[in-house]
């Protein structure tokens, strides 16, 4: 993404990128409930100095370039982010693993309003949880936690909202 005027993300996943994720030369760049992970360079570039980055909070990002607010946004070391790939709608996206620190800790006003309209970039309903994800996945599994009859644990990931109950028989697994 290159901005030279006024840019605004609002629940945008921006990854995966072979340079920067964003380049702001002169412009203003907003962003609300985004991610920009990933990318090859710095994940902000702020060209030639000029450029103006707002952050309007709830943003996740994987290094410090695009001065994010402490406290009310996110600079985590793993954004959590699978590859880019048909998970269902129209475009590809970056779905979410279980393990993301981006699921269920965006601003719901935010993903109510216009443009958000409360469904992610594929037309799923978001939140799926009680608070919407970050970015433009919106995550409908959960994990589980599955205890076997030996006491060991086995960690899951199901696509509906409930927990099945699952035996595991006794035995050693590796």
């Amino acid at each position: 993404m290159f901005n030279l005027g006024e840019a605004t993300f609002i629940n945008v996943t921006t990854a995966n990128n072979e340079t920067f994720g964003i380049v702001n030369d002169n412009g203003v760049f907003n962003m609300t409930n985004s991610i920009i992970a990933d990318n090859r360079a710095d994940n902000c570039d702020n060209r030639n100095s000029t450029g103006t980055w707002v952050s309007n909070g709830t943003n996740l990002a994987d290094d410090s370039s695009c001065g994010l607010a402490p406290g009310s946004d996110f600079q985590v070391s793993n954004a959590g982010l699978k590859p880019l790939a048909d998970y269902g709608g129209e475009t590809p996206t970056h779905a979410l693993l279980h393990t993301s620190p981006a699921l269920d800790v965006g601003n719901n006003t935010v993903c109510a309003a216009t443009p958000v309209n409360n469904v992610d970039q594929r037309g799923e309903t978001r939140p799926y949880n009680t608070t919407c994800d970050i970015g433009a996945f919106e995550s409908h599994t959960r994990a589980c936690n599955v205890t076997a009859n030996s006491g060991s644990s086995l960690e899951t990931s199901f696509a509906d909202n409930a927990c099945s109950p699952i035996v595991v028989p006794e035995g050693t697994y590796q």
